[in-house]
Parts: C-alpha cells; sequence; structure tokens
C-alpha cells in the first residue's frame, strides 16, 4: 500500500505495454489512504493522488508508449 511504490509499478507496466496492469496500479495509489508528496522526474514536486491521476491521464493517451525510433525498431525501406 505504497503510492509510490505503486505509481512506479504502474509506469513499467504501461512503458512495457500492459494498460490494464498500469491502470490498477495507478488506481490503487489513488486509493491509498496516506497521500504522500512526491519528487518527480522533472524535478518538481507533487502529492501521490495527483501524481496518480495524472499517470492515469497519460496512460490514456498513450504517453508511456515509447517511439518506434525510441526503441531501436528499424523500418523497411524501399529501393
Amino acid at each position: 500500500h505504497d503510492a509510490a511504490v505503486l505509481i512506479n509499478l504502474g509506469i513499467a507496466y504501461a512503458q512495457a505495454g500492459d494498460d490494464v496492469k498500469a491502470r490498477a496500479a495507478f488506481e490503487q495509489a489513488l486509493a491509498c489512504h496516506e497521500v504522500i508528496e512526491l519528487d518527480t522526474a522533472d524535478g518538481t514536486a507533487t502529492d501521490s493522488r495527483r501524481l496518480a491521476r495524472k499517470a492515469i491521464k497519460m496512460l490514456e493517451r498513450g504517453e508511456f508508449r515509447p517511439s518506434a525510433t525510441a526503441t531501436g525498431q528499424l523500418t523497411m525501406r524501399e529501393r
């Protein structure tokens, strides 16, 4: 029942493409009784519920999925 762990777990699931497990982890973070202040990757601080809500919106927009070039995926080009 640690919101920080659940948010990070949700991000990992989302980046792996498992949106169902990601959403479940984010929703569990929202349901945590204790609201904690968390530092984000961009250096700002926010409360765990706000961050979980933001993560759900990002998940819905597909923002956790890496772009094809970021994963090193190659595309075939016609000669």
